[in-house]
């Protein structure tokens, strides 16, 4: 049996802290909140556009902040509203969740849907985000994280391969499963729920935000090892 074809979906879930026109009241005084890691995942959308401009696929990205609703969360998650838009009548929330929450959902279950259609192909998912490098007064300790399921081969086999290639001879450090675990819940969890193993790859690229301001300078570096060992690993056919 010839192997499945890899084929590459990257998604940005944080890309940005817009909030909607008819928002604007119930976030005035929140514009602090808003800039902060909190209401996007600061440099998250150009490093994934940099990937999709390298491997010449599209970017699903979401603009609108995190904090009128968190397209990454469950609908049964606690986190799913923030501070400011749980407290909105549920008429209000159930609104939110219609036009700012389905729309990016469906785009990305439309899209992998599609691309799953041919029985010969199989889908890496890349969703990225980045984290502070500093929370609750505690500092992470790397420089890149690969989140996935580790009962899923795929997604193991093929983390610890880029995590292999990204920490060689580098002088960023790249963990897995750090700062945040890839099992529990998120997007890529939920379609792991839809597709097997062998099909459907789910794998949160995470960066330090340390590295993505505009003027860093080593952020280009950074970005360039990404797609160079991404390259190496994809071609490699990591995994299965």
């Amino acid at each position: 049996m010839a192997p499945l074809t890899t084929k590459l979906l990257l998604t940005c879930e944080h890309a940005g802290n817009e909030v909607p026109a008819e928002y604007s009241g119930q976030f005035r005084g929140w514009d602090e909140l808003l800039q902060t890691h909190r209401g996007w995942d600061i440099g998250a959308k150009a490093a994934a556009e940099n990937l999709a401009a390298h491997f010449g696929v599209p970017l699903l990205a979401w603009d609108t902040t995190r904090l009128l609703v968190d397209v990454n969360r469950s609908l049964w998650r606690r986190s799913l509203f923030s501070e400011i838009t749980k407290p909105l009548p549920k008429a209000r929330r159930e609104q939110i969740l219609q036009h700012w929450y389905e729309p990016h959902r469906q785009l990305v279950t439309n899209t992998l849907a599609g691309l799953l259609a041919d029985a010969h192909t199989r889908v890496l998912h890349l969703a990225v985000h980045s984290f502070t490098p500093l929370l609750y007064g505690k500092i992470r300790e790397t420089d890149i994280g690969l989140l996935y399921d580790p009962a899923r081969l795929w997604e193991r086999r093929f983390c610890r391969d880029w995590q292999e290639h990204l920490n060689k001879d580098s002088e960023f450090r790249t963990r897995l499963n750090y700062p945040y675990r890839g099992k529990p819940d998120g997007l890529t969890a939920h379609f792991r729920k839809i597709y097997p193993d062998q099909r459907y790859a789910g794998i949160e690229l995470e960066i330090n935000q340390l590295y993505l301001s505009a003027n860093h300078p080593q952020r280009q570096i950074l970005l360039d090892r990404l797609k160079q060992t991404l390259d190496i690993a994809l071609k490699n056919r990591s995994g299965i």
